[in-house]
């Protein structure tokens, strides 16, 4: 997981979407993550995640000379 919209060591093959909260699917990693919160009444705090589900691969090394 990662607050960027990149990874710099994986390659992203296919986007699957925005997921919120607990809602993660068909995927390997999520990118851009983002939190959000507020204070509900005196005694609570509700929380808020989402971010966009991707399948990402790791890079393979520049072997070339």
């Amino acid at each position: 997981m990662t607050t960027t919209p990149t990874f710099e060591t994986h390659t992203i093959e296919a986007y699957r979407g925005p997921v919120f909260g607990e809602t993660i699917y068909g995927a390997n990693a999520v990118i851009g993550i983002r939190f959000d919160y507020s204070t509900v009444g005196r005694s609570m705090l509700m929380i808020c995640s989402s971010g966009t589900a991707v399948i990402a691969n790791p890079r393979t090394p520049d072997t070339s000379p």
